[in-house]
C-alpha cells in the first residue's frame, strides 16, 4: 500500500508547520475531574483532505529520515501552545510522546 503522503510532502508539511497539534486534557478523576495536564497530539491531513494518523506520520518520518525534524517541530509547537494554556492551568504539565 502506498503512503498517502510522499517524503517531499511530509518534509514540506514539517518545514511550513502544516503539522498541527491538539491538546488533549489529562484529568484527575479523584479531584473533581481537575485538569492536571495536556498531551500534545499530532495532526496532519493529506492533499486530498484525509486525516493521516499519528502513527503513520511517525512511521513515515522514521522511514524518510525526517524524525529529527518532526521532533523539533512538535517540541517547538508544543511548548508555544502550552504557554498559551498556562495562564488558565498554572499547575498543568505537558506530555509529548517522542520516537526513539
Amino acid at each position: 500500500m502506498q503512503p498517502e503522503i510522499s517524503a517531499f510532502e511530509l518534509a514540506e508539511a514539517i518545514e511550513h508547520q502544516k503539522i498541527k497539534l491538539v491538546y488533549q486534557p489529562l484529568v484527575n478523576i479523584h479531584e473533581e475531574n481537575a485538569i492536571v495536564g495536556f498531551e500534545a497530539l499530532v495532526r496532519l491531513e493529506s492533499a486530498q483532505g484525509n486525516p493521516i494518523t499519528a502513527d503513520t506520520i511517525v512511521n513515515l518520518c522514521e522511514e524518510y529520515q525526517l524524525i529529527t525534524q518532526l521532533t523539533r517541530c512538535v517540541i517547538s509547537q508544543g511548548l508555544t501552545g502550552f504557554l498559551q494554556l498556562l495562564p488558565r492551568f498554572p499547575n498543568a504539565y505537558l506530555a509529548i510522546n517522542l520516537s526513539a
